[in-house]
């Protein structure tokens, strides 16, 4: 470490207050609790570049920032930076101080001001936390550009599936005479009229069919014995909750079989289906890939299908009947048959339909997996640099050249 760095604590480097009860809801402003981002106010009681600290409870430890004025409640610790000290660089440095293994009380855990005041830091010289923040910043906003990328991605194709093949936009336009507000050519595959179905009013012409007629349930597997020393990128339950899809995985480390997972697919767990993990693998890894024998491998029969055969899997229905069918001995346990999933139905439209929204929504598809595993990679990156930066370990220019070496 370099001896211009500053032995001190952090209540000499940041004013640290409780916040106050929540205000009246409205406004422009945003409401921080120990969670984050809970509502707007019109109020403020803190300024720009504020760090949040869960004070108490499930959240107590947690960190949040924020680059405008807000309000920040009783739930949490304020802090702002005194003279000499950058904020978004002491926000960095208390995501390395683990304020989750400080909270006290046996019961109702609690994060005071004195534990957190109390804790012994390094402080590199100001331009030196100025040029460390910015660093960790510019990868940070990356990180949150591609996160909003893939939300309004994801919204779009999302929005489309619904007018089409749930509310029946089109077909309901066209049948009270008003226009569809789409091109000619897409507004006549659409018919003008319904018909009964098991699943009520349908657009007539369109059918009722069930996942299976849609796509294929894999099980090709992988198993302790013949996986040897290969490095495999394992997809499991825990790694999808934890949002660190994949992790990775050492042959000889599997304790059972696992499913092979190959290009083309997209897996659905069968495990507490009321909270549905839906998951594309990547393809852009070297390593092959298995999944937990928790997930069903969904390899759409007609390839162009893939992402309708998605959306439908998503949609609100099916979810809801894979709920109604599970079966287990707790609400955290249950399972949904792979028999019972693959026979749920669904409102099957044209093939033309079908060929239609897929090749409008496959390029929002793959640019969000772009730019899925690109996040990833993100933040090992900012994960891996944190600590060493922070530490002094790793000097600014050569971070700088890292980052270079990137493309960032």
């Amino acid at each position: 470490m370099n001896s211009e760095w500053k032995h001190t604590t952090i209540g000499e480097c940041l004013h640290l207050s409780n916040g106050k009860s929540r205000p009246t809801d409205g406004g422009s402003l945003n409401v921080f609790g120990s969670n984050g981002v809970i509502g707007s106010c019109q109020e403020e009681n803190s300024p720009a570049d504020t760090i949040i600290i869960g004070r108490v409870g499930t959240y107590c430890g947690s960190l949040h920032f924020s680059d405008q004025r807000c309000w920040v409640t009783d739930n949490a610790i304020k802090a702002l930076p005194r003279n000499g000290f950058d904020g978004r660089f002491l926000f960095n440095l208390l995501k390395t101080c683990d304020l989750a293994r400080l909270r006290a009380g046996s019961g109702q855990p609690l994060l005071n001001q004195s534990i957190v005041g109390g804790i012994e830091v390094s402080i590199p010289p100001y331009p030196q936390q100025i040029a460390i923040a910015h660093i960790l910043g510019t990868l940070d906003d990356k990180i949150e550009l591609n996160r909003k990328t893939n939300e309004t991605l994801e919204g779009i194709a999302k929005a489309l599936f619904k007018s089409w093949f749930v509310d029946f936009d089109p077909v309901r336009a066209k049948a009270e005479g008003r226009p569809t507000g789409l091109p000619d050519e897409i507004s006549e595959l659409f018919p003008d009229s319904f018909e009964e179905s098991e699943l009520g009013d349908i657009p007539s012409g369109w059918s009722v069919a069930e996942i299976g007629d849609l796509l294929d349930l894999e099980r090709d597997s992988v198993t302790p014995s013949d996986s040897g020393e290969e490095i495999f990128d394992h997809y499991s339950i825990p790694a999808f909750d934890e949002g660190l899809m994949p992790s990775l995985e050492a042959g000889q480390s599997i304790k059972s079989n696992k499913y092979l997972v190959t290009d083309g697919v997209f897996m659905v767990s069968k495990l507490n289906p009321r909270f549905p993990r839906i998951w594309v693998p990547s393809k852009y890894t070297s390593r092959r890939r298995i999944c937990s024998t928790e997930f069903l491998v969904c390899r759409p029969k007609v390839k162009i299908d893939t992402p309708f055969a998605l959306h439908v899997t998503k949609s609100r229905s099916v979810v809801q009947q894979m709920s109604d069918l599970a079966s287990g001995t707790s609400n955290s346990h249950q399972r949904v048959r792979p028999a019972d999933f693959v026979g749920l139905p669904f409102v099957k439209p044209s093939s033309a339909l079908v060929e239609l929204f897929s090749e409008m929504v496959g390029p929002m598809l793959e640019k969000h997996l772009l730019t899925r595993d690109e996040n990833q990679a993100l933040s090992k990156s900012r994960d891996t640099l944190l600590p060493r930066l922070i530490s002094g370990e790793l000097r600014v220019p050569d971070a700088e050249k890292m980052l270079e070496a990137v493309g960032i």
